[in-house]
């Protein structure tokens, strides 16, 4: 065994997509706002949050009240999962072998340079645009079946969660994919 095989992307996919309770339905489903409403649903039963619209796992009022223990597990198994983006982000680096590239979905319809210039804004608090979901959500039923979609998925569910630490793992991933 070596230390690259740990980082296998769909694997890690699939176990985002466990811990978020997205579905092989919410893949398919044309209305992203549909997919929201359904995660959040099965997220707040799993965890037993009471989220309610809207509402981050980073409000403050969450971390104070009954629901205290279960944010700081789902904020501990986010960190894991950023780990687990990042490491497999150095591995590609260290590699050179790049699975997800932004042009196996035609960068959903973008200019390949606005698309990338997206990724890398997603990358940093300073720069994280608080709208671009609204840009890649109505351009996502577009999408064939792939693991970038997937990933997408996973970063507009994380963003609404306000788990924007797992968005940028992938942004990242996604920008140096379109890199190379």
């Amino acid at each position: 065994m070596k230390i690259g095989d740990l980082y296998d992307i769909e694997e890690i996919v699939k176990q985002v997509n466990v811990f978020l309770h997205i579905d092989g339905k919410d893949q398919t489903e044309p209305d992203f706002d549909v997919v929201i409403r359904r995660v959040r649903m099965r997220f707040n039963q799993h965890y037993g949050l009471g989220l309610t619209p809207g509402q981050k796992l980073t409000d403050d009022d969450l971390e104070m009240g009954t629901s205290a223990n279960n944010i700081q597990f789902i904020i501990q198994t986010a960190q894991d999962f950023v780990d687990k983006f990042s490491g497999y982000n150095m591995y590609v680096r260290y590699s050179g072998y790049v699975k997800v590239r932004p042009g196996n979905i035609s960068c959903m319809g973008f200019d390949e340079n606005d698309f990338l210039k997206l990724m890398k804004s997603l990358t940093r608090v300073q720069t994280y645009p608080e709208s671009w979901g609204e840009l890649i959500k109505t351009k996502l039923p577009a999408v064939s079946n792939k693991l970038e979609k997937k990933l997408i998925i996973i970063m507009l569910v994380c963003d609404n969660l306000g788990l924007n630490e797992i968005v940028a793992s992938i942004a990242e991933i996604m920008y140096y994919g379109g890199k190379v």
